[in-house]
């Protein structure tokens, strides 16, 4: 019943969980929590004037860019159940029942690949990936595996400090224990819940929002800065307001960029507002992608930033991609479904562990 629930969730949205079924003591709607008024709100504001949310974070290319980029490549690298020989070597392990879920098929819906790309982008947005496991009994083996909303999910620690989660699915409050979720997470303070990057983020992220929507502003004006229209001191209110509605009509806009500005009975115009070049829009927007580069510990040539340190070879640049960048997600991943899929007995007497097979991104031809 419980796994049905969670499948027939989607993607996450920048809204809360359903007010009506909330309670000051629903630990996913916390009055105390300020994520839970920014969703409320829509998000919040940036010093730059801009929102910034999940979603619009997504539309900065180079967000995009590096999301798409790092999920796409550890959903790439195939993740193997292995299990250790007499001899010390290693084979995968293709009877283990979780090796058909964590490389193959996770649930009915989705293949592996789109599965943890999808777990990244839940990750590396949200500082958070929650994954329900769906057994045969309590303690039975693993028949299925459900990604559920970061922003639907959360942690709850009993009296005795036992840690739970939470997670909604279709107006319901659904209770999970521990060995249930798989609970992939990036830097945290706590040690419980991974920092979400969108909310560290924005005010860089902000800016650049703030400057993508500047420059569409000015070419939405035929490319034309604003300004003050002057008219003499004799002018009646009525023809001020005819001089600046035929001003305005005959040439604002992308369709009347360009055309001769005539102006008649001692009437002046002053710009006033800064053009792009001034403003060194493009230098900033380049300048914010490399931040993107640095929010997501990602080296500027993959995001094909020009003066970015170049390697003696491809391959080398890879595998300090590889290194610096991919190492700790794909580390996370499988320390924690290593956790979670294999028995205590096999993690303890080493006949089994979880690993990605990194060597399709270090290739070359």
């Amino acid at each position: 019943m419980i796994a049905k629930t969670l499948s027939e969730m989607f993607m996450p949205t920048a809204s809360p969980p359903a007010v009506r079924g909330a309670s000051l003591e629903n630990p996913s709607l916390s009055l105390d929590d300020p994520a839970t008024w920014e969703g409320v709100l829509g998000g919040t504001k940036s010093a730059a004037g801009v929102t910034v949310t999940h979603a619009s974070a997504l539309s900065l290319a180079g967000v995009w860019q590096v999301v798409s980029l790092i999920s796409g490549d550890v959903a790439m690298c195939p993740l193997n159940v292995y299990r250790r020989e007499a001899s010390g070597d290693r084979d995968i392990d293709r009877k283990h029942s979780a090796q058909y879920l964590i490389a193959d098929q996770p649930n009915r819906d989705m293949p592996a690949f789109e599965f943890w790309r999808r777990v990244m982008l839940h990750a590396m947005l949200w500082g958070n990936a929650y994954i329900y496991i769906s057994k045969i009994g309590r303690i039975g083996k693993p028949v299925e595996l459900i990604s559920l909303l970061p922003d639907r999910t959360t942690i709850k620690r009993d009296k005795d400090g036992s840690l739970g989660y939470i997670t909604e699915a279709g107006g319901q409050m659904i209770p999970l224990m521990a060995d249930e979720v798989i609970h992939v997470k990036g830097m945290s303070l706590d040690n419980s819940k991974g920092l979400d990057l969108v909310d560290k983020a924005r005010e860089s992220w902000g800016l650049a929002l703030a400057a993508e929507k500047f420059s569409s502003k000015f070419f939405a004006n035929g490319a034309q800065s604003g300004g003050i229209l002057e008219v003499p001191a004799g002018f009646t209110p009525g023809a001020k307001d005819n001089l600046e509605q035929g001003f305005t009509t005959k040439y604002a806009g992308n369709d009347n960029a360009f055309k001769v500005v005539v102006l008649r009975d001692g009437a002046k115009f002053h710009a006033t507002t800064v053009n792009p070049d001034k403003a060194q829009t493009h230098l900033l927007r380049e300048d914010q992608v490399r931040d993107v580069a640095r929010f997501f510990n990602c080296p500027p040539f993959k995001l094909g930033i020009p003066g970015s340190v170049s390697y003696n070879s491809s391959e080398q640049g890879q595998i300090v991609y590889v290194q610096s960048t991919l190492a700790h997600w794909l580390k996370a991943v499988a320390s924690e479904t290593a956790c979670k899929l294999l028995s205590d007995r096999e993690r303890r007497n080493r006949t089994h562990f979880i690993e990605h097979n990194t060597m399709a991104l270090i290739e070359t031809d």
